[in-house]
């Protein structure tokens, strides 16, 4: 084997271990319902847009400290999708 398939081949196993893990969370989400963002729940993503690398920092902490925010930052992207 020429070293591009295996390169190829390393790629894909890497892409067919990731899309597992993405259906196996999908599959975890979508047996919780989704609630409807209220008014109130916007201040979890105050910080958005994101505008700077601190920015950035900040709101990946937040997001780890607050996995309810994760949580619902996931399902606000699956519903406008």
């Amino acid at each position: 084997m020429e070293k591009g398939g295996a390169v190829a081949k390393v790629v894909l196993m890497t892409l067919a271990q990731m899309n597992e893990k993405l259906s196996v969370l999908e599959k975890s989400m979508l047996a919780k319902p989704v609630a409807e963002v209220s008014e109130d729940e916007g201040d979890d993503l105050s910080f958005l847009p994101v505008k700077s690398l601190a920015d950035f920092e900040k709101f990946e902490k937040h997001l780890k400290q607050n996995k309810d925010v994760l949580f619902k930052l996931v399902c606000f992207i699956l519903s406008i999708s």
